[in-house]
């Protein structure tokens, strides 16, 4: 057991080793909505003239531009590469964030007002086109070059640098609120944290043009040694699919065609099974920390509660992706759904009454929001994917990722806020009731498999559900693409492999 921890563990070191520009662009992607939920009340007093609902209002509209960037960029990355996709997101996401910080506001007058609110949306669909099509397009690539027995641990990543470009949000905000002063931050000073991302994005722009497939080769390297535990071949995968396109077999409508005709199940299915992902992430922790501002929590408690929250999920990270090694990333997502289901009404009735007390504050936020945020968001991105085969895998995941974030991440905490007045434990009812739409989502995928109407596992199909195996019978074998030429072991062999 322990030499195939350490295994999983040199893994997931050496994709950082070798993919560091996607996880740096991942960080940047959430970093921007973090900044911009920690900027609430700034950017409400500069551009929604005092109005809370329209100012979170402003913060959903990226998630409904999300969608049409998975659509675009997933067609881009499946019939053009992902690498061509990975540099084209990374240049929308800089355009998009760092232009929000330099934009006019009604401080100076109601037209320059008017002129910053409509660029604002406009900037904010173009940071959610890109984005939408960024975490699918390194999701799949990190899938393609990850070995299939740590495959939840190199995934896991993802979830790490989303949470620490959440927690840097977080910790820049209050360094210049401290620094600047409140008078000076909300003048000038909420524009800093938007134009500081100039500097990593520019970074994670230019490493992305070195990446090739050498590095691919790299990751591959120890396939003969690796047996069934080895990485799925993506050099041969890659080569074959760079021959796929320069044939012109496929077209980007070709690929729209297959996506929207032959997987439509499989997207709304995907679009409804992160519910709990996208409502613990963006009402849970994010909506939450505004709530708490307006409610008595000082800046400093507010402070050492985020703190707490994502240091906990960065730190359960690897260990959330080893459960999903162990047990399978369909057992992992209904515990920590079940979890949210049940935890997520008690949580916040325990918060709203002791918005102001810093040990409740810590141990409900901190702990208890923290510890739902890294079972239900860490390795989410499997669960995803594995839904989709290759050949529509980059577009498969950015539509049906981006429209599940759209309506469940984008819409609760607007509503969360609108239905404040017509109940305080509305948010929490909003966190427990996603949770248990993820837990029906998970039990319905077993029994729609079993009638062969999808396949919930493309690339491991076990482990999935602790014993479940997600292997169709032998009529229908997992794609030979996905998986490494080691699929004629023994399933002894590759039981032993997860343990």
């Amino acid at each position: 057991r322990s030499e195939v921890a350490m295994g999983g563990f040199q893994d997931a070191v050496l994709v950082v080793q070798l993919y560091w520009p996607l996880l740096l662009g991942n960080i940047l992607e959430w970093y921007e909505y973090a900044v911009y939920a920690f900027l609430e009340t700034y950017l409400e007093h500069n551009f929604f003239q005092g109005s809370a609902v329209a100012t979170w209002a402003g913060f959903g509209c990226t998630f409904f531009a999300r969608p049409f960037g998975g659509l675009f960029l997933g067609i881009l990355g499946d019939v053009h590469g992902s690498k061509v996709a990975a540099i084209t997101s990374m240049a929308g996401m800089l355009l998009g964030t760092v232009g929000q910080g330099c934009l006019p506001t009604y401080q100076s007058s109601n037209v320059s007002g008017n002129i910053g609110l409509v660029l604002l949306v406009v900037l904010r669909f173009v940071q959610g086109l890109c984005a939408g099509g960024e975490l699918a397009t390194i999701t799949a690539f990190i899938t393609e070059v990850s070995p299939r027995r740590s495959l939840g641990r190199c995934i896991a990543l993802l979830g790490i640098t989303g949470n620490v470009g959440f927690l840097a949000a977080r910790s820049i905000v209050f360094a210049i609120r401290t620094l600047l002063g409140e008078e000076a931050m909300l003048e000038w000073g909420w524009r800093l944290p938007f134009v500081f991302a100039v500097v990593p994005g520019t970074i994670s722009l230019v490493g992305r043009r070195f990446l090739s497939k050498a590095n691919l080769k790299l990751g591959c390297q120890d396939d003969e040694s690796a047996g069934s535990d080895g990485p799925i071949d993506v050099a041969e995968h890659a080569n074959e699919d760079i021959m796929h396109r320069a044939q012109g077999i496929r077209s980007d409508f070709g690929v729209m065609r297959e996506t929207c005709t032959s997987h439509i199940l499989i997207i709304s299915f995907a679009s409804v099974g992160i519910a709990c992902h996208a409502v613990i992430q963006y009402l849970g922790l994010a909506w939450t920390k505004s709530y708490l501002a307006q409610h008595g929590a000082g800046i400093n408690m507010q402070l050492m509660a985020g703190i707490c929250a994502r240091g906990l999920m960065i730190l359960l990270g690897i260990p959330v992706g080893w459960l999903a090694d162990i047990y399978g990333i369909g057992w992992l997502t209904f515990v920590g759904a079940f979890a949210q289901a049940i935890s997520g009404l008690p949580l916040w009735i325990a918060l709203q009454y002791m918005p102001d007390s810093v040990l409740p504050l810590i141990l409900l936020y901190g702990v208890g929001l923290g510890s739902l945020g890294a079972l239900n968001t860490t390795v989410s991105f499997l669960y995803i994917v594995e839904l989709f085969p290759a050949s529509v895998r980059n577009v498969g995941v950015g539509i049906g990722w981006n429209v599940g974030l759209a309506i469940f991440g984008g819409c609760s905490p607007m509503l969360a806020q609108a239905l404040l007045e017509v109940s305080p434990n509305a948010p929490g009812f909003i966190i427990s009731a996603a949770g248990a739409l993820t837990c029906v989502t998970v039990i319905a995928g077993l029994l729609l498999q079993r009638q062969g109407m999808l396949q919930l596992a493309h690339v491991r199909p076990q482990p999935y559900l602790y014993s479940y195996d997600c292997q169709k019978p032998s009529e229908a074998k997992p794609e030979e693409s996905d998986d490494t030429s080691s699929q004629s072991d023994s399933s002894n062999d590759n039981q032993n492999a997860y343990v």
